[in-house]
């Protein structure tokens, strides 16, 4: 099932351009605390959805991941590499990492 909610951060204004030219346009777009809360909520909301039948496997964008890091250990790992994979539990709405 797609879930936009899990989508990469909306970059707005910066969507598509280079260093140099965001340098000269002002990020208009989501912020880092408002793509963590869009990416809890709805990995909250699919943990109420399948609460008791064990495990679900979520796929998403690295940073998506690392907002989850976040919430779960206090930081992020420098990077998620492509194809990588992070394993957490939700519990009563906490995140936990289990690896």
């Amino acid at each position: 099932m797609l879930d936009p909610e899990l989508r990469e951060k909306n970059w707005g204004t910066w969507e598509g351009l280079t260093a140099v030219e965001r340098d000269r346009v002002e990020f208009v777009g989501e912020t880092t605390v408002e793509h963590q809360e869009r990416i809890l909520r709805a990995l909250r909301r699919i943990c109420g959805l399948h609460a008791g039948d064990g495990r679900v496997l979520v796929v998403t964008h690295g940073g998506s991941m690392r907002r989850v890091q976040t919430a779960a250990l206090g930081w992020a790992l420098p990077v998620v590499e492509n194809c990588g994979r992070w394993l957490c539990a939700c519990e009563n709405g906490a995140f936990r990492a289990l690896d």
